[in-house]
């Protein structure tokens, strides 16, 4: 979603002109169909985005509960400007966002879709602004030594890597991807699979190492390598909490990885792990919800980019 999209939600937010049933109604607007999550029959902007008590459980969550319970308002406008007295900047920043993904959820709703579990929804908004951040860093980095080229590497010899992503769309229907190459370059076997359900980003990045090891070990493929561009996945993976939200998922890819002889587990950036991407990317725009190849290259990737490893 674009930061534009957001600052104009906001600002209809503030001004209590979001379509909410108490503002569709007071513009003689028919809307006998839409139903808010908790299923009443009065819903305000208060109500869509404070006062709901599935909402009440998603604010819970957020690292700045007690500084946010604030005694009831006539207006919305007055809540944010309390709680603005209250929070940091930076606090105030992600309480909007947050409200900005509740807003989005209860959209869902409305549309057929299913509400999404608190977690997810605090999870997410925290991706958010942290790739928002990422992207709109005003310090350059430190350019790269004119020698180094950063590409997808070729494992030892002898030897297979995998190479897994995930592409989550807007309405968050997500897919991965999963490709093992040789010490060739050349693609050994590859699969796209489409997740059931609803995730966050992080969770999906879970199941691509997850699902891309288990693809390796239906096939008989001994890998010694996998790599992933999920940072955040692969640090979870090193430092393993049974009781996190991601817990269990951690848990079949040691597993795995155990059935694999140890294979090592590694974070690469985008750009050294273009092949993986580009097939999940290809795989959110087609209709298949499995799609596997063994011993032959999967349609959708450049033969440029397959051979950009190659000797």
């Amino acid at each position: 979603m674009k930061l534009e999209t957001f600052v104009v939600k906001y600002w209809k937010a503030f001004h209590d002109i979001i379509p909410t049933v108490f503002n569709l109604l007071n513009c003689r607007v028919p809307c006998s169909g839409i139903r808010p999550r908790c299923g009443s029959d009065f819903e305000t902007t208060s109500h869509a985005l404070l006062d709901c008590q599935l909402i009440l459980d998603i604010w819970s969550r957020s690292s700045f509960w007690n500084s946010g319970r604030i005694k009831a308002h006539p207006s919305f406008v007055g809540y944010v400007f309390d709680l603005k007295s209250k929070l940091s900047k930076e606090e105030m920043e992600t309480w909007c966002v947050i409200a900005w993904f509740i807003w989005g959820d209860r959209n869902g709703v409305i549309h057929g879709r299913s509400t999404r579990p608190a977690s997810c929804i605090i999870e997410d908004a925290s991706l958010w602004i942290a790739e928002y951040k990422r992207f709109n860093n005003t310090e350059s980095p430190p350019p790269n030594p004119p020698s180094v080229i950063a590409r997808w590497s070729l494992p030892p010899y002898d030897s297979l890597k995998l190479n897994v992503d995930a592409a989550v769309d807007n309405h968050c229907r997500s897919h991965i991807s999963a490709v093992i190459r040789d010490h060739l370059g050349c693609v050994r076997g590859a699969a796209t699979i489409k997740c059931k359900g609803y995730f966050s980003a992080h969770l999906v990045e879970c199941m691509a190492i997850r699902d891309g090891t288990k693809f390796a070990l239906q096939h008989n493929f001994k890998i010694s390598e996998v790599e992933s561009g999920a940072k955040n996945v692969i640090s979870a993976i090193h430092t393993w909490e049974p009781l996190a939200t991601h817990g269990p998922i951690i848990s079949d890819i040691l597993a795995n990885l155990v059935q694999l002889e140890n294979a090592s587990c590694s974070y690469v950036p985008r750009i050294r792990n273009k092949v993986a991407h580009i097939l999940a990317s290809f795989a959110l725009n087609s209709s298949s919800n499995y799609c596997c190849w063994v011993e032959e290259l999967p349609f959708g990737i450049p033969l440029d980019v397959l051979r950009e490893a190659c000797p």
